[in-house]
């Protein structure tokens, strides 16, 4: 069992979550965190890899991470990716609904799309601490960071990125949940967080 392996067994156990991982076999791993390659050696890995993607934006939407910037890509949601973030001016200037921006948005796997709105609003965070444009992960939009770091609170940016967490936890544990349902409940935390209510 991975609780009590056999002599001379070794055993890779990765994880995204390692605070779900039990304490039990906490106690008998030795961490080994990875980090992703330098942005340059990224790039220069994608780009031989197919020739004519857009591999900058790939990359920027995946957090610098290669593999993922690579599917992203080749599954062509890039132009999903840029349709979530205009939904953003569109909230602000009451010119989009929650629920029918998520049933434009269905196609698009809800874990990616989960992971593009907490890049989002940590880069949001980020800029509210002075963080300078290199240090964001959606780089390409900046301007609209920006603009939203100035006008939102860090506490109701804190309270979407607990959302987000929160959804991601749920699809982590029950793949039976209802995805559309966390899909509009996502848009609407967001929407919320465009147009706050007075008493909020």
């Amino acid at each position: 069992t991975l609780e009590e392996p056999p002599e001379r067994t070794l055993m890779l156990l990765i994880s995204a979550m390692p605070s779900h991982v039990p304490a039990t076999l906490i106690s008998r791993c030795q961490r080994l965190p990875v980090a992703p390659p330098p942005r340059a050696v990224a790039l220069a890995w994608l780009r031989s890899q197919e020739p004519g993607l857009a591999v900058e934006a790939a990359l920027a939407a995946t957090s610098n991470a290669p593999l993922k910037a690579l599917d992203l890509a080749l599954a062509n949601l890039l132009e999903q990716r840029d349709r979530l973030f205009d939904l953003w001016p569109a909230f602000v200037q009451d010119r989009a609904e929650p629920v029918q921006a998520a049933e434009k948005l269905a196609n698009v796997p809800l874990d990616t799309l989960i992971d593009w709105l907490y890049c989002w609003a940590s880069d949001v965070l980020k800029l509210a601490c002075s963080a300078t444009p290199e240090q964001l992960v959606n780089g390409d939009r900046t301007a609209q960071l920006q603009t939203a770091a100035r006008h939102l609170t860090p506490d109701h940016t804190h309270e979407f990125i607990e959302i987000l967490q929160r959804s991601k936890r749920q699809l982590a544990i029950n793949a039976q949940l209802n995805r559309t349902l966390i899909l509009e409940e996502v848009c609407i935390a967001w929407r919320r967080l465009a147009k706050p209510s007075a008493g909020d």
